[in-house]
């Protein structure tokens, strides 16, 4: 199967005027703005910086603290200053299901919060990476991410911790927006893609931007042709030199609702892999393993709504489904409590089970299973294989084995996601289920990589998968995170960025999935705000930027 086409499409809309979008963590004397900028400071005593000093866009100072994440564990968060003002916020998510090779998240131990205390984390951020940091320019986001690996010096950040040196690295980026304004598709690219992009001429760039100006059904006289030839020609850089091409100059509806897109098409010279989309949602609805107390093996059973033209459409028929599964399973007695994403998470006879009242959900929604709406799962294998053979439904099974369950139920259910089949270091029964059936299903590896360069590597030469899930707390970086992205795609490989279970309000993982055009984002139930502060980060972008949406993956 194709593993990488998309088609924009754009659903009729009334413009509507902009609206300040509420964002819960930004600290006081900063107000909220929409998707693809960032807060300005206000004049507020409190937070302004130095009348000494001019602004350059230095880091002038980092504090880490300690906040609760959706499971009640300690987690932490970074707050970055530049030129004394607190510019931007990070707070750093911690998953159940958590894979060996993942770099390492430093806990206290001792009776304190169970074990599981962040005070040392919090202590190195404030210690040994605030002095590092602090001089930096805060838009050299590979120099800054660079230098907190070598300060750590151990190959999974053991040291001083991915928890501390993530809170870190993310902040910094969020600040960067604020404090060195640019374009934004371009800053969520690795400095190595930016060098190797193609080079359009002036009139490819032109046809290139006329066929997107069609796709989106602009209006000739709001996008006129002499305006697409100046672009083409004069290919502005930021928002303020749009204002000075011809029908720009006094703003309008054109530059508010696809500024942002317009530069990053000039920047990309023409590639529309750069020009962001919003993501398919893979939306966990019914939970088992390591994220509820049931007797369900399989991790996550999640709805993809990709018959959709827009993604404000495809997340209310998946809501809507997830509130159709509440009334199957409450008829059957089956309604219980929720898992640590939000999903339903009852005892079932057989994993099958969750399978048949997905579907029973699905219709009862209204929709078709398999053509508007169909199913992921999430294994995570690695929960019930205990170095031999996998455990499941009472069952002993070779990898061999469990890859022909998984190869009967794909028979008998609209599956067209896979994730963490087998376990972690199960390269053969990856690469043998994946030669079978990665023609059909998208099998995607979480454990398996854990965002590290190198196993992708590994996987992308043994033919492992054909999808890799992105977790930015895996790897402890923002510039690794956005070269396994890039490495991904380049193999071919489909990109899913991905929430953890021990969640925050921090919805930057909507940002990545739209800004590197992921193709999908997975972040758990339409409930609890952890989970839908993301969703509804998605639907700003979908309001107020663009309607570009991914289809056409199943």
């Amino acid at each position: 199967m194709s593993m990488q086409k998309r088609r924009p499409k754009t659903r009729k809309r009334i413009v509507k005027k902009k609206v300040e979008a509420a964002v819960s963590y930004w600290p006081p004397g900063q107000r909220a703005v929409v998707q693809g900028k960032w807060p300005e400071t206000v004049d507020d005593a409190r937070f302004a910086p130095s009348p000494d000093r001019k602004p350059d866009g230095i880091i002038t100072d980092i504090v880490g603290r300690m906040i609760l994440d959706s499971r009640g564990n300690p987690t932490v968060e970074v707050d970055c200053y530049v030129d004394d003002a607190p510019l931007g916020r990070a707070a750093v998510p911690s998953g159940a299901s958590t894979g060996t090779h993942e770099a390492t998240e430093i806990r206290d131990g001792g009776p304190k919060w169970l074990g599981r205390g962040v005070d040392t984390a919090v202590d190195n951020v404030n210690g040994e990476i605030r002095d590092c940091l602090r001089g930096m320019l805060v838009d050299d986001q590979e120099g800054i991410d660079q230098a907190l690996i070598d300060l750590d010096g151990t190959p999974n950040k053991s040291r001083l911790g991915a928890n501390a040196i993530l809170g870190a690295s993310l902040a910094c980026f969020k600040a960067s927006f604020e404090a060195i304004p640019g374009d934004v598709a371009w800053k969520f690219r690795p400095r190595w893609h930016r060098s190797d992009l193609p080079t359009l001429s002036d009139e490819e760039l032109f046809d290139h931007l006329t066929q997107w100006r069609s796709e989106q059904k602009i209006p000739g006289y709001l996008l006129k042709p002499r305006t697409l030839k100046e672009l083409s020609e004069t290919r502005p850089q930021s928002e303020s030199e749009l204002h000075k091409i011809y029908g720009f100059k006094k703003g309008g509806q054109v530059i508010d609702e696809f500024g942002e897109v317009i530069l990053a098409i000039i920047r990309a010279g023409g590639n529309s892999d750069i020009t962001p989309c919003l993501p398919i949602p893979l939306m966990n609805i019914l939970n088992g393993g390591a994220h509820a107390a049931s007797n369900v093996d399989i991790q996550e059973f999640m709805v993809v709504p990709h018959g959709f033209d827009n993604f404000p459409d495809a997340l209310r028929a998946g809501t809507e489904t997830y509130h159709a599964l509440k009334e199957v399973l409450k008829r059957r007695g089956l309604l219980g409590g929720v898992g640590d994403e939000g999903g339903f998470a009852p005892d079932l006879n057989t994993n099958e089970d969750g399978l048949r009242y997905v579907v029973e959900a699905i219709k009862e929604a209204g929709y078709a299973p398999g053509e508007q709406i169909s199913i992921a799962l999430d294994c995570a294998a690695e929960e019930f294989f205990d170095g031999d053979h996998y455990h499941i439904d009472g069952r002993e099974l070779t990898g061999s084995q469990l890859g022909d369950l998984y190869s009967k139920w794909l028979r008998g259910y609209p599956i067209v996601s896979i994730e963490d089949p087998f376990g972690e270091d199960d390269w053969d029964s990856w690469s043998e289920f994946n030669a079978r059936e990665g023609d059909s299903v998208q099998v995607v590896g979480d454990d398996i990589y854990v965002t590290n360069l190198d196993r992708l590597q590994r996987g992308i030469n043994e033919k492992t998968s054909n999808a890799i899930l992105i977790k930015p707390n895996q790897v402890g970086t923002v510039k690794e995170t956005l070269d396994v992205i890039e490495t991904a795609k380049r193999a071919g490989f489909r990109t899913v960025i991905s929430h953890r279970s021990g969640e925050t309000s921090d919805y930057f993982i909507s940002d990545l999935a739209f800004w590197t055009n992921a193709g999908q984002i997975k972040t758990g139930a339409p409930a609890r705000s952890e989970r839908t502060s993301k969703y509804n980060q998605l639907l700003r972008i979908a309001d107020m930027t663009t309607d570009c949406y991914t289809d056409d993956l199943f």
